[in-house]
């Protein structure tokens, strides 16, 4: 019976891995003659804004791409107008979730939701979490952070321990596993979610470092593009200096639009046959007009019941989830009958 349960548990689990998996991003920081940020947003088809918001600290303008879940919209990706840069991303495998229970405490969602409101120094985050012990409290997350004085980090928390991995060189790259075995180990002696799109960019950006260009920016993100149900859904490319942000959606990569944080404003600049521009503010706007626009100077209809939709959106990911463990569940009950009747004939 041992054997057989092992056997079940063993098939549920590869199943269960393989379903999950494909869930994956990748953010870089590249510091060469010009600086750019870039990253690939891998999700499932889900409701996804980009707004800007104002800091009531100090005055700052803050560019997000925004994720639509548990009924609100939660920033995954932002840069301020004094280049700061961070990501939100998934990291494998996944440990047990903390619950905040002290003061000395921080998330890390928490941080990276706050920080590109307070500061525009990576440095700065390190001596605000010199005193903090990091934790995950509802999402297993890793960050990526960069700044314009070419400092960078990825910060992490596993077991209840807090990791900094500081950039080494003029680039940095993550992707979902653990960064941290980076500091004692080469790539090739880990194995984890994303290695092969870690490979992938590092060996692009490194070839092309002393030039690094808009166009090698752009090649990093379309070399690590992913597809299946869990595929790229925008991919953003972030220029610092001049406080601009190109987007590409759902790896139309003929296609580009532009936002201007200093401005306020979103504007197709590649792929179209007429201009269109319009305002961006903290209200956002919605990746499905964006869709919307084609070849035309006609402004897009936005949707009065976005929010709705978008609900809507997330009810169907967590069917995703559901019908996975529902598939996962017949799986394992029919692996154990077969192995039930394989053992009464040999008895």
């Amino acid at each position: 019976m041992k054997k057989i349960c092992f056997s079940s548990l063993s098939i549920l689990l590869c199943f269960l891995y393989f379903s999950v998996n494909c869930l994956a991003c990748t953010g870089f920081a590249v510091y060469s003659k010009k600086t750019y940020y870039g990253l690939n947003f891998d999700y499932t088809t889900s409701d996804i804004q980009f707004s800007i918001n104002s800091s009531k600290d100090n005055g700052s303008l803050v560019f997000s791409m925004d994720l639509f879940t548990d009924g609100k919209y939660y920033p995954c990706a932002s840069m301020n107008n004094k280049g700061l840069f961070g990501t939100c991303q998934s990291l494998y495998p996944e440990e047990q979730l903390v619950k905040k229970d002290n003061a000395n405490q921080m998330d890390m969602y928490e941080l990276f939701n706050k920080i590109p409101f307070q500061t525009a120094s990576v440095n700065d985050i390190r001596n605000l979490i010199s005193t903090k012990n990091m934790i995950c409290q509802n999402r297993y997350i890793h960050n990526l952070y960069a700044d314009s004085n070419k400092d960078a980090m990825i910060l992490e928390s596993v077991k209840n321990q807090t990791y900094e991995t500081n950039i080494t060189g003029n680039s940095i790259v993550m992707t979902n596993f653990f960064s941290a075995e980076l500091q004692n180990n080469t790539i090739d002696k880990i194995t984890g979610t994303g290695t092969d799109r870690y490979k992938k960019a590092v060996d692009y950006i490194d070839t092309h470092i002393d030039s690094f260009s808009y166009e090698d920016g752009i090649n990093v993100l379309k070399n690590t593009v992913q597809s299946g149900s869990y595929s790229t859904q925008c991919s953003m490319l972030f220029d610092p200096e001049k406080s601009e942000i190109y987007i590409v959606l759902k790896r139309d990569f003929s296609r580009v639009f532009k936002v201007s944080l200093n401005n306020k404003t979103i504007e197709t600049v590649e792929g179209f046959d007429q201009s269109w521009s319009s305002t961006i503010d903290e209200k956002g706007i919605n990746i499905k007009d964006l869709l919307a626009i084609k070849n035309t100077t006609v402004q897009p209809v936005i949707n009065e019941n976005a929010t709705q939709i978008a609900a809507q959106n997330d009810k169907k990911i967590n069917n995703y989830v559901v019908g996975i463990l529902l598939v996962s569940g017949v799986i394992l009950v029919v692996v154990v009958v077969i192995q039930l009747k394989k053992r009464k004939r040999v008895d």
